[in-house]
C-alpha cells in the first residue's frame, strides 16, 4: 500500500501510517547478530551480583599466591619483605571479610529462590484450586499473594483499597435462593443452639492488579516494581452470604443441582470476582503466638459458619476441631485510613482473646503482620491472613481470655509448640494429628502463611515432605 501525505497531513504522520500498516508484510522485529565480546560483557553486568565477587576472589587467590613465594625469596627484616607481610596481613583481613559478604551473597540467593518458588506455588494453586506442597494439600484454595520469611505481604505486594458506595445487585435467581433457604437455616439454628445473625459485611466487588514502584527498593538497588492489588469494595449482608455462598455444595433449594450449578458460579482467579451473582464477603483471620513460643488454637465455639460441616450447613461435628481468630471485614473498618483487613484481625484480638490496646484490655501485640491472602473457592470468600506476636505467655492468655466480650466463641483454648523441630505443625496440615483435626481450609490456609512467614517457604516445604518414619 502506497502512502501519500495529504493536505494537513505531516511526513511524520504519514511514517506513522506506514510503520502500523501490517499488509506491507515488515515484521515488528527482528534478531541482529552481535560480537561474542560484547554479548560475554552484557552478560557480565547482567550477572554483576555473582561475577564481581569471583572476580574479587580470583585477585584475592592470585595475591596470595604472589605472596606466599616471595614470602620465602625476599630477605628477611628488609622493606620489600615488611611490604610483603603486610599485604599477606591484608589479604587475611579480606579474606575474612569476603567469607561473611558470602554467606550473606548466600542468604540472598535462598531469598530469590523462595520468592520463585512461591510464586510458583501460587500459580499452580489456581490451576489445582489447592495449595500443594510435600505431602500437603489444602483443598478448595487459591493463593493470591503471600508473604516471605520475615517480610510483611504488604511490603511487597501493595493493597489500594477503594469504596464503592452502590452494592452489588443480586442476581434474581440469588435472591430466590435467599428467600427459600433462610427461614430453614434460622429455624435449624435455633434448634441446635449456634448463633446466626444478619449484620453488614465487606463484599470484594472488583480486583485490579497494578504496578507500583518502591522507592525503598530502588534506593537498595533491587527490584524497583511491585506487583500491587487494588480492591473495590462495598456494602452486602451476612444473611446473603450464609444463604448462597456458605452453602454452594449444597441442594439449591430455588433450583435443580447444587447452588454452584444453580447459580453459574464458575470463578478461577480473584481478577474475575466481580462475575459472581451475590457477595464476596471478606475475611481476616490471625495465627496468634505467645511469648513461650506456643499457637494458640481454640476448641470449636458455636457460631454458625464455624460449627458448619465442608457444605456450609450445620453439622455436629467432634469436639476436638480447632480454628483461629477469623473475623468478617465490616464497612466500618473501610471509613479509617488504616488498612481494613488489618483493624479487622485486631478487633478479633481483642473481641476474642482481650489482646489490644484500649482500656481493660490484658495482653499486648508486639509483633503484627499480613502474611497471606487467599480466595476459598469453597466458599467464594476472599481472605487476609496475619501473624500476632503477643507479650503473654500461654498461662497467662488462659486464664485472662475469658475477660473478652467474644471468648465465647472458642469453648477452650489450646497451645501446640510453634516450631518445625516438633512434629504437631506438620500433622495437623496433613490432617494427621491424634488429638485435633483443622476446622476448616480457611484454618490450614491461615496456619501455611504463618509458618512461611516465621521459617520460610524451603524449610517448610522440606518438613512438610519428611516421611512419616522420620516424625519427631
Amino acid at each position: 500500500m502506497k502512502t501519500s501525505p495529504t493536505v494537513g497531513q505531516s511526513p511524520r504522520m504519514v511514517i506513522f501510517a506506514i510503520a502500523y500498516d501490517d499488509s506491507m508484510g515488515i515484521p515488528g522485529s527482528e534478531e541482529v547478530a552481535l560480537s561474542r565480546p560484547r554479548a560475554i560483557y552484557a552478560w557480565m553486568r547482567c550477572h554483576g551480583w555473582l561475577f564481581r565477587p569471583l572476580l574479587l576472589l580470583a585477585v584475592l587467590i592470585t595475591l596470595g599466591v604472589v605472596t606466599f613465594f616471595l614470602f620465602d625469596a625476599l630477605e628477611p627484616g628488609s622493606y620489600p619483605a615488611e611490604i610483603n607481610s603486610a599485604i599477606i596481613g591484608s589479604l587475611v583481613t579480606v579474606f575474612i571479610a569476603f567469607s561473611v559478604a558470602i554467606v550473606a551473597l548466600w542468604s540472598q540467593f535462598a531469598q530469590r529462590h523462595d520468592a520463585r518458588r512461591l510464586e510458583r506455588v501460587r500459580r499452580d494453586s489456581r490451576q489445582r484450586r489447592a495449595i500443594q506442597v510435600g505431602r500437603m494439600r489444602i483443598p478448595d484454595i487459591i493463593a493470591i499473594r503471600s508473604a516471605r520469611k520475615g517480610v510483611d505481604l504488604r511490603e511487597i505486594c501493595p493493597i489500594e483499597w477503594h469504596w464503592n458506595p452502590d452494592p452489588r445487585p443480586l442476581s434474581d435467581d440469588a435472591r430466590r435462593e435467599v428467600e427459600a433457604v433462610l427461614p430453614s437455616l434460622q429455624e435449624k439454628a435455633e434448634k441446635r443452639g449456634v448463633v446466626l445473625t444478619n449484620g453488614p459485611r465487606v463484599d470484594l466487588v472488583r480486583a485490579i492488579p497494578f504496578m507500583k514502584t518502591s522507592t525503598q527498593e530502588v534506593k537498595a538497588g533491587g527490584r524497583k516494581d511491585l506487583a500491587g492489588l487494588r480492591l473495590e469494595v462495598s456494602s452486602g449482608e451476612y444473611f446473603d452470604f450464609v444463604s448462597t455462598a456458605a452453602r454452594l455444595e449444597a441442594k439449591a433449594a430455588a433450583g435443580e443441582g447444587t447452588v454452584r450449578e444453580f447459580l453459574n458460579v464458575h470463578i478461577d482467579c480473584i481478577e474475575e470476582i466481580h462475575r459472581l451473582p451475590f457477595l464476596a464477603s471478606m475475611g481476616s483471620g490471625t495465627v496468634v503466638l505467645t511469648k513461650d513460643q506456643q499457637l494458640v488454637v481454640g476448641i470449636r465455639g458455636n457460631t454458625y459458619i464455624a460449627s458448619g460441616a465442608r457444605s456450609g450447613d450445620y453439622a455436629v461435628d467432634s469436639p476436638r476441631k480447632v480454628h483461629f481468630i477469623a473475623e468478617g471485614m465490616l464497612p466500618d473498618d473501610i471509613s479509617t485510613a488504616d488498612d481494613p483487613s488489618e483493624i479487622a484481625s485486631r478487633r478479633g484480638l481483642e473481641e476474642e482473646l482481650n489482646i489490644g490496646l484500649t482500656r481493660g484490655c490484658t495482653g499486648r501485640v508486639v509483633e503484627h503482620a499480613a502474611t497471606g491472602f487467599f480466595l476459598d473457592t469453597l466458599r467464594m470468600q476472599p481472605c487476609f491472613s496475619y501473624f500476632a506476636q503477643i507479650d503473654q505467655t500461654f498461662d497467662e492468655l488462659h486464664t485472662c481470655h475469658v475477660m473478652a466480650p467474644d471468648s465465647w466463641e472458642a469453648s477452650n483454648l489450646v497451645a501446640l509448640p510453634f516450631s518445625l523441630e516438633r512434629r504437631d505443625m506438620r500433622q495437623l496440615l496433613l490432617g494427621s494429628h491424634p488429638d485435633y483435626e483443622l476446622a476448616s481450609n480457611h484454618a490450614a490456609a491461615m496456619l501455611w502463611f504463618a509458618l512461611i512467614y516465621r521459617f520460610g517457604f524451603t524449610a517448610v516445604r522440606d518438613y512438610l515432605t519428611t516421611p512419616f518414619l522420620l516424625e519427631k
